[in-house]
């Protein structure tokens, strides 16, 4: 490579990705291996990125000018300075040594120099301007200059208000890539002058990142050959393992998770009296040599919270030491109205302790708690990515701004996250007919990947893909239908613990899928699970043949029968002080088989404070008003239930209302929007039962209109109008107040509409 001048830098190729050169003995003088830059100036001398100032000095603090680093960077690309003969900048002489490629620098938008006239010839080059020539001959290469988190790391530091509007996006950028750090933890000081020491440092920095071409789309390869079916149904009506997550050690094996089977049951919902769960969540451990290992139960509902009926749709991660797994439950026995919860545990076979609100542990309550219509599927089906301590969560929405997935980030750094959650909008559009999408960071290509399935449950399922540059917004690049099964549904990608995707790993996706109709074997699925590559398109959108495939599977009619799980009948129990109930421990299978356990010397029964209530056998005897927990052990499973023992005046069978409050105490709705959201007030009497209400008059409800009626009274109704059931319908941008009245009973919400 020919050299221009001994005061600039000699730069070979950044991307020939060709092997490291063995370390040569520095022959400079004036620098030491005590140095912070001795590694730099080695790597750029023996890789021929650097020569020093003469034989024996290199001249480490030598501050740098603007037409050194144009030249340095004009040198990389290998220009012939014959090309560029013109001169744009009135203080460009021509014939100069820099002239050339100053001129190729403007003409490739490397820089636009000083000002519109001038380029600067003979100023000490800063920090901010140096990262931002960089950045911007990185996209005049070809490359590309994306980094997610690149805003992020430059607010990190204390001054980067300091930084110009013009470099911020490159100085957060080449922060992101590891090129650039601060002069010290807290500030980056970016108008100081760039010197030979700086320089090395950020070129070796740059020379060893592998970029990804710019204009290229994320799509996925299936290699259908090797797929297979990592859960095929029982012959009973019910069985499957849907929504898989996907995590792919560095070992080679995987850990998944699956929405399964619940633990059946039937009864009146709050008093005690029986419950429904419909899905708990497995987990299942494939070795590297890829046997799979027997599935354990995971998470199941907690009795008497906002879970109780569910945990579906998993969607798992890992960082700061857990293991967190998303879920999606409700509490409306209709399935609609859902929200997003999450638990987390240290290792990825539980156990798992669920958000409580303002902690961990406890009694669930949602993360993202939906505000719409009680008569639409509401949010979950959630799916985590964790990037340089930002938390992208993202989740279903089929309420009042449509059919959605939306995206919301939180302070990964923080044990508390849920506390810090900020929701950004939707990531994508939904067909109507979407099941829930799983996400993946592709740290190759420096962009996000989403896939779902459309056509959930339909002959013609088809797998659609989604890129993003920022993890907040998509754009669909792909639509595979040739090797997708017909009736397929939830779908799961791999990636590491972490959420990403690295070009060494094993990429997976699997889904649940039926062999006939819906409306012939509602509930009956396998699970098949195939290998993919993750490859860059210059297509903007790629789509195949538009036929998929039909595959029929052998029901399994052998299956395990080992103990999974154990589960209770009650769910949980309000007793009046003195008196006596008798529990019910079930045994649950690895089919999902519920069977009660007649002998109570197999329980071991673990009783949190015996003051309020005892158990022999399989009798409770409430002992003095209070909430205590039972916890129930068979066969090295266990499950837990709350027993709420009450004053001998309280009618467990009717009780009174003793708390009405508002579920939201603030909404923000749109004018006119389509699907409106909902004020629904919080109801308790007395502990016995609670839940939701808003003038319901399904023949379940457990507040029913004719019971609990609620008069909404709106502050200005010109601002809005609010129904009955409490829907809202925005007529005009403004705030006002929303009354609820039930009795004597009353609060205020605030509604805003935009």
């Amino acid at each position: 490579m020919k050299r221009i001048t001994a005061t600039i830098l000699i730069i070979a190729t950044l991307f020939s990705f060709a092997a490291f050169a063995e370390y040569k003995a520095l022959p400079f003088t004036d620098i030491k291996k005590s140095h912070w830059f001795h590694e730099s100036v080695e790597y750029c001398y023996s890789n021929g990125i650097f020569s020093g100032m003469s034989k024996t000095e290199f001249a480490p603090l030598k501050v740098m000018t603007r037409e050194m680093l144009v030249c340095a960077l004009g040198q990389l690309s290998d220009i012939d300075p014959s090309d560029y003969k013109n001169v744009h900048f009135r203080d460009v002489k021509a014939g100069a040594w820099y002239a050339p490629y100053v001129q190729w620098a403007y003409e490739k938008g490397v820089t636009s120099g000083v000002s519109s006239t001038r380029f600067g010839i003979g100023r000490s080059i800063t920090r901010a301007e140096a990262v931002t020539m960089l950045y911007n001959y990185t996209a005049a290469m070809g490359f590309s200059n994306n980094a997610p988190t690149a805003k992020q790391h430059l607010e990190s530091y204390a001054d980067y208000r300091t930084v110009a509007s013009y470099a911020r996006d490159a100085f957060g950028w080449a922060i992101a890539e590891g090129i650039v750090s601060g002069m010290t933890e807290t500030t980056l000081a970016p108008k100081e002058a760039f010197n030979r020491a700086q320089a090395a440092r950020i070129f070796m920095q740059y020379d060893k990142l592998t970029l990804p071409k710019a204009g290229t789309y994320l799509n996925l390869e299936l290699k259908a050959d090797t797929g297979f079916d990592i859960f095929v149904p029982y012959e009973t009506s019910y069985s499957y393992r849907y929504g898989p997550s996907i995590i792919v050690n560095e070992d080679g094996s995987v850990d998944s998770y699956y929405a399964s089977l619940g633990s059946q049951g039937s009864g009146s919902l709050h008093y005690g009296g029986g419950y429904k769960e419909w899905d708990h969540i497995t987990y299942t451990h494939i070795t590297p040599e890829g046997e799979i290992q027997p599935e354990e139960t995971v998470l199941q509902p907690t009795p008497d919270c906002y879970d109780f009926l569910s945990c579906c749709d998993p969607g798992a991660v890992y960082f700061n030491g857990y293991y967190y797994i998303g879920y999606t439950s409700t509490i409306h026995r209709t399935g609609l109205c859902n929200n997003v919860f999450v638990a987390r545990s240290k290792n990825p076979d539980g156990p798992y302790e669920k958000w409580n609100g303002s902690g961990w542990g406890g009694k669930a309550e949602p993360i993202m708690m939906y505000d719409g219509s009680n008569l639409l599927w509401g949010e979950g089906e959630p799916a985590f990515v964790e990037l340089d301590g930002t938390l992208y969560i993202y989740y279903t929405l089929k309420g009042q701004h449509g059919f959605k997935t939306m995206v919301a980030t939180a302070d990964a750094t923080d044990e508390n996250w849920p506390l810090t959650i900020v929701k950004r909008g939707a990531a994508f559009e939904q067909g109507n007919s979407q099941s829930g999408a799983d996400f993946k960071y592709v740290e190759s290509q420096r962009k996000f990947i989403g896939i779902a399935i459309e056509n959930s449950f339909g002959d013609n399922s088809y797998i659609r893909v989604f890129e993003s540059k920022d993890g907040l917004s998509y754009t669909e690049t792909q639509k595979i239908y040739e090797g997708v099964y017909k009736y397929a549904h939830n779908i799961g990608l791999s990636g590491d613990k972490y959420g990403h995707i690295k070009d060494t790993d094993k990429v997976y996706i699997a889904y649940a899928y039926a062999d006939a109709p819906q409306s012939e074997n509602w509930g009956q699925w396998a699970t098949h699970m195939m290998e993919v590559d993750v490859t860059a398109s210059k297509n903007a959108m790629t789509t195949d043949s538009g036929i998929n495939e039909f595959h029929q599977f052998e029901t399994d009619v052998v299956g395990e029968w080992r103990t999974i799980a154990v589960s209770n009948l009650p769910h949980h129990f309000n007793i009046n002080v003195g008196k006596n109930e008798e529990v019910k421990i079930y045994r649950i299978n690895s089919r999902y088989n519920r069977k009660v356990v007649e002998d109570a010397s197999l329980v071991t029964f673990e009783v949190e404070d015996d003051s309020i209530a005892t158990i022999d056998g399989f009798t409770i005897t409430a002992k003095a008003v209070g909430t205590t927990n039972i916890t129930a052990t068979y066969d090295g499973y266990s499950i837990t239930f709350p027993v709420n023992v009450h004053p001998e005046d309280v009618n467990v069978a009717d009780p009174e209302i003793t708390e009405f409050r508002a579920v939201h105490d603030v909404y923000t709705v749109g004018a006119g929007e389509h699907y409106p959201h909902q004020i629904r007030a919080y109801i308790s009497c007395q502990g016995v039962k609670w839940g939701e209400a808003f003038n319901d008059t399904a023949s379940n409800a457990v507040f029913h209109q004719d019971d609990y009626p609620i008069t909404y009274t709106v502050a200005d109704p010109s601002v809005l109008r609010v129904d009955e059931n409490g829907m809202v319908y925005g007529h005009k941008a403004g705030e006002t107040t929303v009354m609820l009245t039930m009795g004597e009973w009353s609060y205020t919400v605030k509604v805003i509409v935009k």
